[in-house]
């Protein structure tokens, strides 16, 4: 192994599926972190299903544990390898995703001529200044622009946006769902269910006021179920939980396998979204052919391929929700089978349209 290669592996950076495969175009997807969330998640999807066809591999900048002073360490030495990996094939493809790859994406970009870098924007809102800055104004310096939802794209773009070529929904093929009976749904025995990390753009700050202020007029002890990464991040769970226990039911499960999230959203009855800043909700997506009925914030893509009567749009969580008017339209089979219809006529999957995507571009 070279000498780069070894001391990048010495400080303990991560590659994802750096077996050499001789094919004709290598696309590196470049991501900050392998945290649980969506793009991550998606991306390794990505690369299990894209493989059969292209060289595509997941590059992860740094660990979750890493301080600052490794994360700047092991992205010098990032920029160092994707040159290298750049070198070796004439047709390479970067696509960075998040902000801090982007940066890195943007500097590789000026060292080597030879790549072509893709920008994929995954937001249609931003928790910080600089996060909006490089995703609006750096991302403008690559060879092309990709969104994972026509919202994403009209928010970036502040207008109407046509090239339908250039959004790549993270919806997969793979998708096993287990088997349930919709008719049943009254008898699911979770009443409500969230998957997300627990950090401020999922809307983790508002949880407890969802459950004290919208939930109010229920006349039974609500089973809650929140599937996250921590328990302690942007809120203390543990310390929610204890102070919500006569009024609610709430289970917490940590990093769970995509299987097993799938399996309890077919337990649920109700799944909510409380995300402040959302692209392409995978998840919701994933709640949607669960047969859960979905309470949500009016962001990102579920705006576009969820069915009017298969949602409730949170606009005010100070607010209590009606559930005798929701039920009706929840424990409905024909409103179920239009919005998977609904769906399926809105979302694409991700595979085929990058290799869609894919085909389009020209290399020198």
């Amino acid at each position: 192994m070279p000498y780069l290669s070894l001391k990048a592996n010495n400080l303990g950076i991560n590659y994802i599926g750096m077996k050499s495969i001789n094919k004709k175009i290598n696309i590196l997807h470049l991501i900050p972190c392998n945290v649980k969330g969506g793009v991550e998640v998606g991306a390794l999807r990505a690369k299990k299903d894209l493989n059969k066809k292209f060289n595509y591999r997941v590059k992860f900048i740094y660990r979750a544990k890493d301080n600052k002073l490794k994360k700047l360490i092991k992205g010098f030495f990032n920029i160092f390898y994707l040159i290298k990996i750049t070198n070796k094939n004439d047709k390479t493809v970067l696509i960075s995703s998040i902000w801090q790859s982007h940066i890195l994406a943007f500097i590789v970009n000026l060292l080597q001529k030879k790549l072509i870098w893709v920008s994929f924007i995954h937001n249609t809102n931003y928790p910080s200044f600089i996060n909006k800055i490089v995703c609006n104004k750096i991302t403008l310096f690559s060879n092309q622009i990709i969104f994972d939802s026509e919202s994403s794209a009209l928010t970036f773009y502040k207008k109407k946006y046509n090239n339908k070529n250039n959004i790549i929904h993270f919806y997969f093929k793979d998708y096993k769902f287990p088997k349930f009976n919709i008719k049943k749904w009254k008898k699911r025995k979770i009443d409500f269910i969230t998957v997300a990390r627990n950090i401020n753009q999922k809307g983790f700050f508002e949880l407890e006021k969802f459950c004290i202020n919208s939930l109010k007029n229920l006349n039974y002890i609500p089973k809650i179920l929140i599937i996250t990464d921590n328990l302690y991040n942007e809120v203390n769970l543990i310390k929610m939980k204890k102070k919500l226990n006569q009024k609610f039911n709430i289970n917490i499960k940590m990093n769970l396998k995509n299987s097993k999230v799938l399996y309890y959203m077919t337990q649920s009855k109700y799944y909510f979204c409380l995300s402040k800043y959302e692209g392409f909700g995978a998840t919701i997506a994933e709640a949607l052919k669960s047969g859960c009925f979905i309470l949500t914030t009016n962001v990102g893509e579920q705006k576009n391929y969820l069915y009017s009567n298969r949602k409730y749009i949170l606009r005010d969580i100070n607010n209590s929700i009606n559930f005798k008017k929701i039920i009706t339209k929840a424990d409905n089979l024909s409103y179920y089978n239009r919005s998977i219809i609904f769906f399926e006529k809105k979302v694409s999957f991700y595979t085929d349209k990058m290799e869609q995507f894919i085909s389009t571009l020209k290399f020198n």
